[in-house]
């Protein structure tokens, strides 16, 4: 399904507000439980998850318990 060209925009201002409002969450410009509102919240949770994941990699290693390795 392609997404409309108002849903496009929706989308990239939500991820904008995102990453504008760093720690703090914006607010839905759009009224509740329509197309561009749900848009909105996509952009900005998928914003909000490349945030969280940016340093993914680094972030599992540093969690992985290092044990040396047993002779046999």
């Amino acid at each position: 399904m392609k997404k409309a060209p108002a849903n496009i925009e929706s989308y990239k201002a939500g991820a904008k507000a995102c990453g504008d409002a760093g720690q703090q969450k914006s607010t839905n410009p759009h009224p509740p439980q329509t197309a561009r509102a749900r848009t909105w919240d996509n952009g900005y949770l998928d914003q909000q998850k490349l945030h969280a994941n940016r340093d993914g990699e680094l972030s599992r290693e540093r969690a992985t318990l290092h044990l040396p390795k047993m002779k046999d």
